[in-house]
């Protein structure tokens, strides 16, 4: 039996160490393209300049405007729309944290008390 287990307990390692090095390669590859994104996007700030400077343009009203562009393409693509938390409005008595916003599908701990005959404004919280 305890075979069986190193031998399980082996593969698990060797997978472990594995993903470890896809993990770290995969990374590796994110720093990369970091700075490549970063060298090309200073070659594009600097012609920018450049041309500015030829056309009396305030820079500072170009850059703002490259900026907030990236900024846009960047956050469509790459971030996660960040959802704000919400205080519970309902409050489980017999188990502190069991909570409810009040917002979608009611939690089951409400439904049973509910089922039983009582009423969901007695969990609000005061």
């Amino acid at each position: 039996m305890s075979v069986r287990i190193d031998k399980k307990l082996n593969k698990l390692s060797e997978k472990l160490a594995q993903l470890q090095q896809e993990m770290q390669a995969l990374e590796a590859q994110k720093n990369a393209k970091l700075s490549i994104d970063s060298e090309e996007i200073q070659s594009i700030v600097n012609s920018i300049e450049s041309l500015a400077k030829k056309n009396n343009e305030r820079f500072s009203t170009i850059a703002a405007l490259v900026q907030k562009a990236c900024r846009t393409e960047t956050t469509t693509e790459t971030s996660i729309k960040k959802q704000s938390t919400l205080a519970p409005k309902y409050r489980d008595p017999m188990e502190y944290n069991n909570t409810w916003t009040g917002r979608g599908i009611a939690p089951l701990w409400l439904q049973r008390y509910i089922s039983n005959g009582r009423n969901k404004n007695e969990f609000l919280i005061q």
